[in-house]
């Protein structure tokens, strides 16, 4: 792990509320096996990673559509959207009336800073 910061912050999109609990910045070399799922977003053999812990409720009593990124931008202008996000946890979608979801948004850092 390259860094750490537990953030513990909430922000509110209409009915939707998103906590974002902590965030990560991590290297990985990945195992042989997961070369071909991380060949679709970088030919690199290792990498820098961000990882966003998040948990995501619908205040409304009705089903609403929802993605938690649309997209991030490093400090550095790297710009990242929804289509390089790798953990794939089911967050974006359909979250029922009075519903929650957690899980992490990930994505790999070309430029190695966030």
């Amino acid at each position: 792990m390259k860094a750490y910061k537990k953030v513990n912050e909430t922000l509110d999109v209409g009915p939707i509320e998103v906590k974002v609990k902590e965030m990560k910045v991590m290297h990985a070399t990945p195992d042989y096996s997961m070369i071909d799922f991380f060949h679709g977003y970088t030919h690199d053999e290792d990498f820098d990673i961000v990882k966003v812990n998040v948990e995501i409720k619908n205040n409304s009593d009705k089903k609403i559509k929802f993605s938690p990124v649309a997209f991030l931008e490093t400090d550095r202008g790297e710009h990242l959207t929804w289509e390089d996000e790798i953990y794939l946890e089911g967050l974006t979608g359909e979250i029922e009336g009075n519903g929650s979801k957690s899980g992490n948004i990930g994505f790999i850092l070309n430029d190695g800073n966030i």
